[in-house]
């Protein structure tokens, strides 16, 4: 198994719009490659585009600890951050929206300071 074979299946999952078997691909390619910076960065944009805000800030979360400050991952957090806080305010979890809001705060900050 080649995790680079593997990410390009995925790539190609991903351009045909099969958002589940693009994530099953890169989730294969990173079992292989745990450090895979591309795959990291896709799997996060699938996981929050499917709705799972959780594991997609995991995955910015593993890109950011392979290139610290990474501009892409840190819009890619802040955005799940902010998806996730207005999810649970519409649930009444006000509290635990703020936190997000702070999150996403400080994500973005973070990237735009890198940015400067």
């Amino acid at each position: 198994d080649s995790a680079v074979l593997w990410e390009g299946l995925a790539a190609a999952y991903q351009s045909l719009g099969r958002s589940t078997a693009a994530l099953r691909s890169y989730t294969r390619a990173l079992e292989l490659e745990p450090g895979r910076l591309y795959c990291l960065m896709q799997s996060a944009a699938l996981h929050h585009q499917l709705g799972s805000f959780n594991e997609a800030l995991t995955a910015y979360r593993q890109a950011l600890d392979q290139q610290p400050g990474h501009p892409a991952a840190l819009l890619g957090a802040a955005e799940v951050q902010l998806a996730s806080a207005h999810r649970h305010s519409r649930m009444g979890a006000h509290g635990i929206a703020a936190i997000e809001l702070e999150g996403a705060a400080e994500c973005a900050a973070a990237a735009a300071a890198g940015c400067t």
